[in-house]
């Protein structure tokens, strides 16, 4: 037993250590404006800074407002869609968030104030994402999701992250098969160190947390903290103090308000601590307060000195060691209990694990005009411990993949992707290939369409399978065109049409937008309308049809997804993406109708079960899948959303 103590305790420190994490950055100098100027800097973040979440919040201090009548700011970056800032006038701040998150890579963010019209002053910053705190911007990390950051090298890999036996299993999902019998050895151990409590009560006099309270587990290390005064002392000259595991916090205190706000400097570590706050006047203590916060970086309610598994999915329940159904191997062998269950193995038997299938693995298109046009590889495979990508060309490759998953690719010239997967059932692969068409079709029209509208088009030509053409401008008009490429006929004011429409059976069907918003309309060949219905926000994406033209899928750019009657255009199906998504791609329906693709601008795509047309519900109703393998034997599901995955991959 004293032999094996080195090893115990080297390994308990492997499970405890959540590393301080420090983000550092290149701060730029403000320029400081003069006392008459309006003037706006970043509080937070600073420039050349790196930041963890892809919708980062910002605070800016504002100079010389005061007495503007109008004042308000606005938030934007590379030219995208800007929104509003919050103002707190009495703090002299600002604070905003983007309207469309953050790609991978340093990015501008610009900011400008404004009263009423007048342009008071502007700001930019460049920001990178670095979603796994190792200091590696997101574009240049070959690992995510680096548990130990200050061991991570160069490429953002900390050594549990790596392969080292070459058996196609990570050190740290080895790591993580190992760590129940560690847990019990260490449990019998008398090395095992105590463990930190919180304190039973928090302490309350005349001053308070709001954010975070006490007992609280926080989301991340350094979590901002919100505290305000009871209005009895007099605040005039009060000064504010936090103090964390004997760090002190930067803190700022309204005496008008009585509202406080501090940032940390340091980590507040794994365990249990103490944040103690203080008011003094005059070097006198009026106010005190003391909580307990614990950190919990997956957010599975379990902190992270008592959490198993880290990176439990949100929408999972973890259990008292904090882990969810996907990240249990009970047997050791590499596949997950609930990958097990679902191909009836048996998730106790390490003898026992499903053979390796590649479900399936596609590409959308197959076929591209020109070389450099995206296409969208998507894939499912179970029984693996290893899946990567990679392509005849030898300028593509990916591994340590999900067993559902997508990647955005490029192909220069015909290309063959394939996909690897190994197990302890063995191993297996697939192909797929990409054509790249570089013909010059001939000119069949006298004089092309686009040369007879006056305005800018403002989207791709329609064209039916008898050579009909259609096409919106930015004059708010429609337009058809004969196969001959004459004018048949001009819709007015049917409203701006960004995309191309879905045409069947006679019928078009057209996404158009407006000052208020959206609407889907269904037209005739003639131009009658047959049904218009009014969207609560624009249409940028194409609708697209199944295959027996009963129903029409159109998402809005704010996230919603519907399902339309095209016979009557009244919704039979709906679906609401998270709120911070917005969609502006084209969605795709698979090849049997069942299962609705849809691209937001966040690089995640959501999988949505449609069913058929008689089978269609609300969101909100429990659907009903047919196996495709027996033609009455059925299973359940709650709600349309079948999985989603970010394929933000860097193109490198």
């Amino acid at each position: 037993m004293t032999d094996l103590c080195p090893f115990l305790i080297w390994l308990w420190k492997v499970k405890v250590l959540r590393i301080l994490i420090l983000i550092c950055g290149l701060i730029s100098s403000p320029i400081v404006a003069s006392e008459s100027s309006p003037a706006i800097l970043f509080d937070s973040p600073l420039d050349n800074s790196l930041v963890t979440s892809r919708f980062p919040d910002f605070s800016i201090e504002l100079e010389n407002t005061q007495g503007l009548s109008d004042l308000r700011l606005r938030i934007g970056r590379n030219g995208l869609p800007e929104s509003n800032c919050l103002i707190d006038e009495d703090l002299s701040m600002a604070f905003c968030s983007l309207a469309i998150s953050l790609s991978d890579g340093w990015q501008s963010i610009q900011v400008w104030l404004f009263d009423g019209s007048d342009l008071l002053d502007e700001i930019e910053i460049s920001i990178a994402v670095d979603e796994d705190n190792d200091k590696i911007p997101n574009h240049e990390d070959k690992c995510s999701g680096t548990l130990d950051p200050l061991a991570a090298d160069l490429d953002g890999c900390s050594p549990i992250q790596l392969d080292s036996d070459g058996d196609g299993i990570s050190n740290v999902d080895e790591f993580l098969q190992i760590l129940p019998a560690i847990n019990m050895l260490l449990a019998s151990s008398d090395q095992v160190p105590e463990v930190p409590e919180p304190i039973e009560n928090a302490i309350e006099d005349g001053l308070f947390f709001e954010s975070p309270v006490h007992k609280s587990l926080v989301s991340t290390d350094k979590p901002s903290l919100r505290l305000r005064a009871s209005s009895g002392p007099d605040l005039d000259g009060a000064l504010l103090t936090v103090s964390v595991a004997g760090n002190d916090a930067a803190c700022s205190f309204d005496t008008t308000t009585g509202v406080g706000k501090c940032e940390l400097a340091h980590s507040i570590g794994d365990y249990w601590v103490d944040v103690e706050a203080s008011l003094f006047k005059s070097d006198v203590l009026i106010s005190r307060s003391v909580i307990s916060i614990a950190a919990d970086f997956d957010e599975d309610g379990i902190a992270n000195f008592e959490d198993h598994c880290s990176f439990t999915k949100l929408q999972e329940q973890a259990n008292s060691l904090g882990c969810g159904p996907s990240q249990i191997d009970s047997d050791f062998d590499g596949i997950y209990d609930l990958e097990e269950i679902a191909v009836g193995s048996d998730p106790f038997d390490m003898n026992s694990y499903p053979a390796i299938n590649i479900d399936f693995f596609t590409a959308l298109p197959e076929i591209v005009s020109r070389a450099g046009d995206s296409v969208g590889l998507s894939w499912s495979v179970t029984g693996a411990t290893s899946i990567s990508l990679s392509n005849d060309a030898n300028d593509l490759s990916f591994s340590q993949l999900s067993n559902e998953g997508t990647a955005r690719v490029a192909p220069q010239f015909a290309t063959t992707y394939m996909i690897s997967a190994k197990g302890p059932s063995g191993s297996a692969s697939k192909e797929v290939g990409v054509s790249v068409s570089i013909s010059v079709p001939e000119n069949q029209w006298d004089e092309s369409p686009i040369d007879q509208v006056e305005d800018a088009i403002s989207a791709s030509l329609t064209v039916t399978e008898n050579g009909t053409v259609f096409l919106g401008a930015f004059d708010n008009n429609y337009y058809r065109f004969t196969p001959s490429g004459d004018l048949d006929w001009t819709l007015e004011n049917l409203g701006i049409v960004m995309n191309k429409a879905a045409t069947f059976g006679g019928s078009i069907y057209v996404g158009a937008n407006n000052a208020s918003g959206g609407s889907v309309v269904a037209l005739g060949a003639d131009k009658t309308t047959k049904w218009k219905n009014e969207m609560a926000d624009g249409v940028i994406a194409g609708p697209v049809l199944n295959d027996d033209g009963s129903v029409l899928y159109v998402v809005t750019y704010n996230g919603s997804v519907f399902g339309l009657d095209t016979n009557s255009g009244d919704e039979v199906w709906s679906y609401q993406l998270p709120e911070s998504e917005t969609i502006s791609a084209t969605p795709a329906l698979s090849e049997d109708g069942s299962i609705l693709f849809v691209h937001g601008n966040t690089h995640n795509v959501y999988a949505l079960k449609v069913g058929t047309t008689s089978s269609m519900m609300s969101q909100n109703s429990q659907m009903m899948l047919n196996s495709d393998s027996a033609g009455d034997n059925q299973m359940q599901i709650d709600g349309p959303l079948i999985w989603q995955s970010d394929i933000g991959l860097d193109d490198e």
